[in-house]
């Protein structure tokens, strides 16, 4: 009879070909919070092989392995689709404002021509009431005033149409090649790196070398033993020795040393 030792829980006899998971619970009275009654479906128990793992894989592993790859492949496949659909959606956004510059552009034209078209004719009508004006009487010049003034005025008018129309069409053209990505080509800009200046190439090389060696702090360097007690002390005063560092009390010595003695 088969043989299961769980640790923490000891050996136990198994019955031939009882599911793993059922001989937990059955034999070794280790619960695994399964929910699928031994059946292996609801892939929520977890086993590890500390020795004497099987050497050939039963036919419910490969099935459960098959399946994982083949959920892999789906959850791939619909990662791409939804890809591709965020791709077909920006293609639709890009067609669409396209449509709508050029649809702009278009009436932009046509505005822009019938305006010119009307200027034209105010100037001409302008140049025939010059002409009579030039040529009437001075009875005829009251009543044409009125006339070259009135012209003056519509091809005024005509030529300020005109110029708001062109315009409009140069911000109609705009957009096109905004939406199509090509503006700074079709306004003749390129884009270069040039040279360093020898600014930017001291600050360079001085970042780099402070990357490189960085700055020794000298005030994290001391000499200065550790305070702490070395033995019963000889000193008359102990108030005044325990006030003193054992660093100042070294230095404290060896200035006393180099004083000169009486009578030297």
């Amino acid at each position: 009879m088969p043989k299961l030792t769980v640790e923490g829980f000891g050996t136990f006899d198994v019955p031939e070909g009882k599911r793993l998971v059922l001989a937990l619970e059955d034999e070794a009275g280790v619960d695994q919070l399964h929910a699928c009654g031994g059946n292996c479906r609801c892939t929520t128990c977890r086993v590890e092989f500390v020795e004497g793992e099987p050497e050939q894989m039963t036919a419910a592993e490969k099935e459960k392995l098959a399946e994982r790859e083949l959920s892999g492949v789906r959850n791939a496949e619909l990662r791409l689709s939804r890809e591709r659909a965020v791709l077909q959606e920006q293609e639709r956004e890009v067609v669409s404002d396209l449509s709508s510059v050029y649809a702009e552009s278009k009436r932009a034209y046509y505005v822009a021509q019938t305006n010119y078209n009307r200027r034209t004719a105010a100037y001409q009508q302008l140049e025939s009431l010059k002409a009579l004006f030039a040529n009437a009487d001075e009875s005829e010049k009251v009543r044409l005033l009125d006339l070259l003034l009135d012209a003056q005025r519509r091809l005024a008018d005509a030529e300020s149409q005109y110029f708001r129309a062109l315009a409009e069409y140069a911000f109609a053209i705009k957009n096109i090649h905004y939406e199509k990505g090509s503006l700074l080509d079709f306004y003749g800009i390129h884009l270069a790196e040039g040279a360093w200046p020898s600014k930017a190439c001291y600050d360079a090389a001085r970042r780099q070398s402070s990357r490189r060696t960085p700055s020794i702090l000298a005030h994290a360097v001391t000499h200065c033993p550790p305070i702490v007690s070395q033995g019963e002390s000889t000193a008359q005063s102990p108030l005044l020795e325990s006030s003193i560092l054992p660093c100042e009390a070294a230095r404290t010595e060896e200035v006393v040393k180099r004083l000169p003695q009486d009578g030297g």
